[in-house]
């Protein structure tokens, strides 16, 4: 009787863990800034209009305007960067909003913003490159998001890009800029993956240890460890 009341005490402690440090997990995740602005303001105001017969293109007073009326075309702003560090971390930005986007036959003929890699040969479509893609009407919002320079990238392209779809697109306060991790987002990741790591081992091996565990439920748990670790690493 003892060893069962001292053995649900140990779950619930195993548990209470488990919350703080899922809850620990979640608030760092949301409220602690991980990147700080590094270098200048990378973007220009020399941007290159592609349009067609059936598209528009304008620049007016630092906002980019897009506009098509057909699907079979493509119309775009956009601006090249060769002055960066490979293996850097930029943060692209903007305010987008949408009018009557149509989107067309394939899952990116949206309006989209682009920031895209090239390495001497070819655009890498397979590397992140979307900031934000547009579908519909939507009014003004603020649209970020981080991007590693890889080892191979030879040239850099900001896009403003009506891909095969038609509608009207307009993007404002475009930035492109390095960033680098702060340093209370490089401790608190060391320290909370510790924890995580820590965790993990007193927990399987206490399950590992009791005797009533089946091989199912233990080889469960190590995976569901895995993926918590993987999760919080990401």
């Amino acid at each position: 009787m003892f060893w069962q009341v001292s053995w649900n005490k140990f779950n619930v402690l195993k548990i209470l863990l488990f919350t703080f440090l899922a809850g620990v997990t979640i608030f760092s995740h949301t409220f602690i800034e991980r990147y700080k602005k590094s270098g200048p303001e990378m973007l220009a105001d020399n941007w290159d209009l592609h349009t067609s017969k059936s598209s528009k293109a304008q620049i007016k007073e630092n906002r980019l305007y897009l506009s098509s009326s057909d699907q079979n075309e493509s119309v775009n702003i956009q601006q090249g960067i060769s002055s960066f560090d490979q293996g850097s971390i930029l943060k692209l930005s903007a305010d987008a909003k949408c009018e009557n986007v149509q989107p067309g036959k394939k899952p990116w003929n949206r309006a989209r913003l682009l920031l895209v890699q090239h390495d001497g040969l070819k655009d890498r479509w397979d590397l992140p490159h979307s900031v934000a893609t547009f579908s519909g009407t939507r009014n003004w919002d603020h649209y970020s998001k981080f991007f590693t320079i890889g080892t191979e990238t030879k040239t850099l392209r900001v896009k403003a890009q009506l891909s095969q779809s038609t509608g009207s697109f307009q993007l404002r306060n475009i930035q492109l800029y390095p960033v680098s991790q702060t340093q209370i987002y490089t401790w608190t990741k060391k320290i909370i993956l510790a924890s995580w790591g820590i965790f993990s081992i007193f927990l399987l091996g206490s399950c590992f240890f009791n005797g009533k565990k089946t091989i199912v439920l233990q080889a469960m748990l190590v995976i569901t460890f895995i993926a918590i670790l993987i999760g919080t690493t990401m």
